[in-house]
């Protein structure tokens, strides 16, 4: 099976071996070869590789340039198990041409997430788990750090939500199964990444109370309540207030 990874180093692995990413065509061959490959459903146009390539502007020679990019990544995928036609090109518009079993990390990231959280719900602790590890070690690696144009932009912040996501999936996985303290780690990884996400800070609540720490439970509570009131001008949300609530009561 064809698998390749964007996040971190993007690297394509084949029966052939490793196309690692010092052996692209640079930083510029990388991109193409990243929108294309996380992209292969569809054929992406020319006017949108280049805004990612020239964010500030493509330069009049800006075809040309496309063009003798991608002669040198389809020159780089002849040594794996993708054949000269893999790349095409039509109707000013480009697609990798993907086995139909090929994995792409971003993509299997986004359908990791898609499975966990409705395995959580569900109360399949095993497989939200399995899936929520998935999505959450994909999403926790770089996604293309030179890369400024609008689709790196949103795939970086699409792998952010995933992260958030995937960690509040652990973190009730870990609640339900009684290691609080692992909870609490994944609900504080969460908010350090979203620290207005209200489902992150009830997880972290209900942790710390689960761990006999009221007092930390009830001081988590004033940090959204703060954060909130101090940055957007607004209340925690019924739901979070309740469980406030609920653990005065208790205590």
């Amino acid at each position: 099976m064809l698998r390749i990874y964007l996040t971190g180093d993007v690297t394509l692995e084949s029966s052939r071996g490793y196309l690692r990413q010092d052996r692209f065509p640079g930083a510029q061959g990388r991109l193409v070869f990243a929108l294309l490959a996380a992209e292969h459903d569809r054929a992406v146009s020319r006017g949108e590789i280049e805004a990612e390539l020239w964010p500030d502007g493509a330069p009049a020679s800006a075809e040309t340039a496309l063009r003798a990019i991608v002669s040198k990544v389809r020159r780089a995928l002849a040594d794996t198990d993708l054949d000269g036609q893999a790349l095409a090109h039509a109707f000013a518009a480009y697609r990798l041409h993907l086995p139909p079993d090929s994995w792409v990390d971003v993509r299997a990231a986004a359908d990791a997430i898609h499975r966990a959280e409705p395995a959580i719900r569900d109360g399949e602790l095993q497989e939200a788990v399995g899936w929520g590890r998935a999505a959450a070690t994909i999403s926790s690696r770089p996604f293309l750090p030179s890369a400024d144009g609008p689709w790196a932009h949103a795939w970086r912040e699409r792998l952010r939500d995933i992260r958030v996501r995937s960690l509040d999936v652990l973190a009730t996985a870990w609640l339900t199964t009684g290691d609080a303290a692992q909870a609490a780690r994944d609900a504080e990884a969460a908010i350090a990444i979203e620290p207005y996400r209200e489902p992150s800070y009830r997880l972290l609540i209900r942790a710390l109370d689960a761990m006999g720490d009221r007092a930390d439970a009830l001081r988590a509570y004033e940090r959204l309540r703060d954060r909130l009131a101090n940055d957007l001008g607004s209340d925690p949300s019924p739901e979070t207030q309740e469980l406030h609530l609920e653990i005065l009561r208790a205590g």
